[in-house]
């Protein structure tokens, strides 16, 4: 669940962040403004994605480097744990 977790929120910052025309937008073509920042809407979406996409990263990697070191299975279940309040 983690990896899938950690690609669907590194997909969707690729797709609102990198893939988008800034120029589609009225924010930026009148007044020069990202529309990623525009609203409070938009800044507390950049900034969810940008925290829920490195927790979930790195929870994805503690957990495909468990298998390897017992100590990155004890890593991930108390990043998960500390992860699920932030």
């Amino acid at each position: 669940m983690a990896v899938l977790s950690s690609m669907y929120w590194l997909q969707k910052f690729y797709m609102n962040h990198w893939m988008m025309n800034v120029l589609d937008f009225a924010s930026f073509s009148e007044s020069g403004i990202n529309p990623n920042v525009y609203t409070y809407w938009s800044l507390a979406d950049t900034m969810n994605v940008l925290i829920t996409c490195f927790t979930q990263t790195v929870a994805a990697l503690t957990w495909l480097l468990a298998p390897y070191h017992p100590g990155f299975l004890w890593v991930f279940v108390f990043w998960q744990t500390c992860s699920h309040y932030i």
